[in-house]
């Protein structure tokens, strides 16, 4: 997303808003990744609004960087194999927890309880358009209405592809 589009305000403007908000609130699997590559501090779990997670990374590396000052030896073995088993656990676990606070964000952002049609709204009305195709009177009300939808055409076959 350019600076332009982050800067440009669209308060009022219906959908553009919500997702210029969602787009700019979401979070991001190679920033994840990236703050990863510091897995002793735990930066990755704190972006990933895991702040528990976080705090063992960071007093598990802070054990570790004590334990190399005083010599600790054979006791050094213990946090960094929580460390090394931690990082390869969250390489598998970041993508999936990304995931989950994008969906749920996306929820917060498109069905917010207090947003309302705008004033005079009727909805769609059934009749032809300006073109003389006729319209429909409504839209599934649910997600997964319009996903079970989506099925069904696949299933008849009107889903697919027409030959290039």
């Amino acid at each position: 997303m350019s600076k332009a589009w982050k800067r440009l305000d669209l308060k009022g403007a219906g959908l553009q808003r919500v997702n210029a908000e969602y787009i700019r609130d979401m979070r991001r699997p190679v920033i994840a990744y990236a703050l990863m590559a510091a897995f002793p501090l735990g930066l990755h779990r704190f972006y990933l609004k895991e702040p528990l997670g976080g705090a063992a990374y960071l007093l598990l590396g802070l054990s570790l960087i004590f334990g190399l000052l005083i010599g600790a030896g054979i006791w050094l073995l213990l946090p960094g194999l929580c460390l090394l088993g931690g990082a390869i656990f969250d390489l598998f676990w970041t993508d999936r927890r990304v995931t989950h606070l994008n969906k749920a964000l996306r929820m917060r952002h498109f069905l917010r309880p207090d947003h309302r049609p705008p004033p005079g709204y009727q909805g769609r009305e059934e009749g032809p358009d300006l073109k003389g195709n006729q319209v429909a009177g409504g839209q599934p009300a649910s997600f997964n209405q319009q996903e079970a939808m989506l099925r069904a055409l696949h299933k008849a076959g009107k889903g697919r592809r027409p030959p290039p």
